[in-house]
């Protein structure tokens, strides 16, 4: 399977989530904050795309 496609912001994310797993949304926002100072929903729309690119999978089941 090819590696998703991602930006340097969904890297930061990615990053973010290796070094400290799980994280929910808000909690994320405050770990990046001090260096991305990026709104709650800037950090939604990252996870949503990490999210359809399949970088990434929820807990939840649907």
């Amino acid at each position: 399977m090819p590696l998703p496609d991602i930006s340097d912001s969904e890297w930061s994310v990615m990053e973010a989530l290796w070094e400290i797993s799980p994280q929910t949304a808000s909690e994320l926002t405050k770990t990046l904050r001090p260096t991305m100072n990026w709104a709650d929903n800037t950090l939604r729309t990252l996870l949503a795309c990490l999210l359809n690119k399949g970088a990434l999978k929820t807990g939840f089941q649907f």
